[in-house]
């Protein structure tokens, strides 16, 4: 016996995927709230006939997890935005190349503790 936690999808959803599995388990599905009992179906099994429900809806981005007798449908991650922040200053052209732009001053490099 197999278990399914669907407490992660939408209701509408999560009452598709319900007929989707006694469709599939005709007699050996019975619901208890938001899980699902399946009888004589692997949790492998059962995982990949649940991500083959969610690709049928487009849901893609949902995961399938399986631990032993139980799939679990977890949320999608949420997608973090990746701002690199530059805190060192740019030298201006006249600071690098001062041959090129006579009379502007020369960067110095950082006098360093010899020790």
């Amino acid at each position: 016996m197999a278990r399914v936690e669907l407490k992660h999808l939408p209701k509408e959803t999560s009452q598709e995927a319900v007929e989707f599995l006694r469709s599939k388990y005709q007699k050996s599905a019975s619901v208890h709230g938001s899980t699902v009992d399946v009888k004589g179906v692997t949790d492998k099994q059962l995982r990949l006939i649940i991500r083959k429900f969610l690709h049928s809806i487009s849901m893609d981005e949902y995961r399938t997890v399986s631990e032993p007798r139980q799939v679990e449908i977890l949320p999608p991650k949420p997608e973090l935005e990746h701002v690199k922040i530059d805190k060192r200053v740019t030298a201006q052209a006249a600071q690098t190349m001062p041959w090129y732009f006579p009379g502007t001053p020369v960067l110095k490099p950082l006098d360093r503790k010899k020790k």
